[in-house]
């Protein structure tokens, strides 16, 4: 095979990993390459956050990989440093490194991979194992809205600002608020200007950091934003190729 075709997006590879990484909520994963596609479906570590994205990574269809990614923000730094647009992938002789390099070899990172079964964030499928972790959250969401770049903005301004982070997020009739804060300190409450697609009754509590590290780590499009997704025992957040789920806090939390 060509050495160009091994070559992968190098912005979309480290955009995928942000979506998993969250700023250090999930610092492992399963990371599969199929047909030019790479995929990775994990939870962190408190069984709070599930995340699922793919990204078309190279053209060419026949670049498939399985690797074990132990540490996904050293893998982000060194994508970030690169300033071309491409990289070259593959494997080492033995499969125990993935090598990251430039097309001219200056830059190189022979990447040490870690045991598919010792990632702990991996996530297959759930229950009798005929559907995914996705399908099963999305089956518990009842209604959804479209988000707005001014309420990220605000959102994300107002959950700095306060000591305790946990958020409500409701839904009366068509209409999503969240407030931020709890009955023994400050309340911050944001309301979305999009309604909701279907009347509902929703009533969610959450745990605010987590919402505010996917929120921060959305690339945001106007033409093409981002969906809220809600039930009572759910809350999603999916773009195109990024889907979120937040597991609800409990009474005790």
């Amino acid at each position: 095979m060509k050495e160009d075709q091994n070559m992968i997006d190098r912005k979309r590879m480290s955009s995928m990993l942000k979506c998993v990484y969250l700023g250090g909520v999930i610092r492992e994963c399963f990371l599969e390459i199929k047909k030019g596609k790479a995929t990775v479906k994990a939870i962190d570590m408190s069984n709070s956050v599930i995340v699922s994205t793919n990204q078309k990574v190279s053209t060419n269809r026949k670049l498939s990989h399985d690797f074990g990614i132990g540490d996904i923000e050293l893998l982000i730094k060194f994508l970030d440093s690169i300033e071309q647009k491409k990289l070259n992938l593959a494997e080492d002789s033995d499969g125990n490194r993935m090598v990251l390099s430039r097309k001219d070899g200056k830059r190189r990172l022979n990447y040490l991979l870690t045991e598919a079964s010792l990632i702990a964030t991996r996530v297959d499928t759930i229950g009798d194992g005929t559907e995914t972790e996705e399908e099963a959250l999305l089956d518990l969401a009842v209604t959804s809205a479209l988000l707005t770049s001014s309420f990220i903005k605000d959102f994300l301004s107002y959950i700095s600002a306060l000591k305790t982070k946990e958020i409500i997020v409701t839904c009366k009739g068509k209409t999503v608020s969240f407030s931020c804060g709890d009955k023994t300190s400050h309340l911050l409450k944001i309301e979305l200007s999009n309604e909701a697609e279907k009347k509902a009754k929703v009533k969610i509590h959450v745990n605010g950091e987590y919402l505010s590290k996917i929120l921060s780590t959305i690339e945001f499009e106007e033409d093409n934003p981002p969906k809220i997704m809600l039930g009572d025992e759910t809350l999603i957040i999916k773009t195109d190729s990024c889907f979120w789920a937040i597991e609800p806090l409990s009474e005790e939390d």
